[in-house]
């Protein structure tokens, strides 16, 4: 099983809100039945992990592909655009689940070989 980690949404300082597609006023209406309908999706060949990223830490996540939304690729170090996927923005907004599972299967396969 692979492992990927989704930033969903990035913290500017440790006490601030988060911004990006996964705040609050956007997961009101998305959030909880895209993330559910995405892992259900990729089960049971990959663990999707959803977090909120606090690029102050400089941590990299730990797992097999780390995923973000190109709108929010610019927020984020060196190390995590250059192991991670860009995932384009509007498949996010527009809830496609299959395109966004057919983007990133590539990538997935390449990192087991």
């Amino acid at each position: 099983m692979q492992k990927v980690v989704w930033i969903y949404s990035i913290n500017v300082y440790d006490t601030s809100a988060p911004f990006g597609f996964g705040t609050p006023g956007v997961r009101a209406w998305h959030g909880n039945k895209f993330q559910s309908e995405m892992k259900a999706a990729l089960q049971p060949e990959i663990e999707l992990e959803f977090i909120s990223y606090n690029p102050a830490s400089n941590d990299i996540p730990d797992a097999d592909l780390v995923l973000f939304n190109s709108l929010d690729a610019k927020r984020l170090s060196d190390e995590i655009t250059d192991k991670g996927l860009a995932i384009p923005f509007q498949y996010l907004y527009m809830g496609k689940v299959q395109e966004i599972k057919e983007y990133l299967m590539p990538f997935l396969k390449s990192a087991s070989t």
